[in-house]
């Protein structure tokens, strides 16, 4: 009988181990699933954010293109770069550079504020060299990048959502 007894004590015990294993699991997906969905609303809402920063590249003469990257946003963004600046249609051999008749201008800055804005004027360039001028078919795209507050650095084509992306480290 007492046989029987300890048999009945095993069973049970496994039973309810299984109970605590079965309940451990079910809470453990819960969990993960809430954490995916925190990670997903934190990107979303990190790109919302990075959505703010933009830019406009109006000619200002028949040749140079005022680029301006605006931060829309209400926290300081570091390390904003125009990284490229041409035509579309692009062509072979087009390129661009700063314009050196304007004065001190730069495609970098190393911190904007909420609303304030990197300005450099740039000249397009053709398989040449020579300056691209403005002409009703040619548009225009701007690429650049910046580091948010959050640490993440970002990629944006002017006119389209910002893309989160990793700097390679210079060897």
């Amino acid at each position: 009988m007492g046989e029987l007894w300890s048999a009945i004590g095993a069973l049970s015990g496994a039973g309810a181990m299984t109970v605590t294993v079965a309940a451990w699991w079910t809470q453990h997906r819960r969990t993960l699933t809430a954490d995916r969905e925190a990670t997903a609303r934190d990107a979303k809402a990190a790109q919302g954010r990075a959505a703010l920063v933009i830019a406009s590249a109006p000619w200002t003469s028949s040749t140079t293109i005022d680029v301006h990257i605006t931060n829309g946003g209400s926290t300081a963004i570091t390390d904003v770069e125009v990284i490229d600046v041409r035509r579309h249609p692009a062509l072979p051999g087009d390129s661009w550079r700063l314009a050196t008749a304007s004065g001190p201008n730069a495609r970098t800055a190393c911190l904007l504020q909420p609303r304030e804005s990197l300005a450099a004027k740039v000249e397009l360039t053709d398989a040449s060299g020579g300056p691209v001028s403005q002409a009703a078919a040619i548009g225009l795209v701007v690429i650049f990048r910046f580091l948010d507050a959050d640490g993440q650095w970002w990629r944006r084509e002017m006119g389209r959502p910002p893309q989160r992306y990793e700097v390679q480290p210079v060897a």
